[in-house]
């Protein structure tokens, strides 16, 4: 059975590929990779339940290949952004810690990173730091496990309309590949290549690692 959810949009549309298989007992989903996303407890009726849980975890799943684009932000300006924003976490107005703490977690890494060393004014803007660096973590961990960070197919689809892709792409492949080669690339040299996640970038394969 195959379901569909866009990758590009964060609401519930099916649009993007996904490949489900029965067991006895659990709904298993995978991506186009074969690597398993997760796997939910079936009741003994199939009913809309099965298809809200897929729901949910394709939301987080798209959230996750959006935070991955965040990597490689443009830096320019930044800074003083994400200090503006931290300051108002802590507002009397509720509106505007809302729109703060929003805006922190649509930045994403640069955030993250930025929130670890920022030291609140008082109790709310305590509280909202560690939730929003409780809902990255979170996002970081998927990223992870899923290797949205370098997953060359997800950029260079996503690199036509989207420059974060662009500036990851650039960021990851080898010095003198232009991000607009990446799939060919690496169509032809992936066995030649691995992901080094201290460097966070592709290296070739030593002889000694053959």
């Amino acid at each position: 059975m195959l379901l569909t959810h866009d990758s590009r949009d964060g609401s519930s549309k099916l649009a993007r590929l996904y490949n489900l298989r029965y067991s006895r007992s659990y709904l298993l989903v995978f991506n186009s990779r074969g690597a398993e996303i997760s796997r939910h407890v079936l009741p003994r009726v199939l009913d809309a339940s099965v298809y809200s849980l897929l729901e949910k975890a394709a939301v987080t799943w798209n959230q996750a290949q959006e935070y991955a684009l965040t990597y490689d932000e443009a830096t320019d300006g930044l800074g003083d952004r994400m200090r503006a924003l931290a300051s108002q976490l802590g507002s009397d107005d509720f509106r505007t810690r809302v729109a703060a703490s929003q805006q922190l977690v649509a930045i994403g890494e640069p955030a993250y990173q930025f929130l670890q060393d920022f030291s609140p004014g008082n109790t709310e803007s305590r509280y909202r730091v560690n939730e929003i660096i409780r809902g990255l973590e979170q996002l970081r961990k998927t990223v992870e496990r899923q290797g949205f960070d370098h997953d060359i197919a997800l950029l260079s689809d996503r690199s036509g309309d989207d420059p974060r892709a662009v500036r990851r792409l650039r960021s990851i492949l080898p010095d003198g590949i232009p991000p607009t080669s990446a799939t060919e690339w690496w169509k032809e040299h992936r066995q030649q290549f691995r992901w080094d996640a201290t460097d966070q970038r592709y290296v070739r394969i030593s002889k000694a690692e053959r």
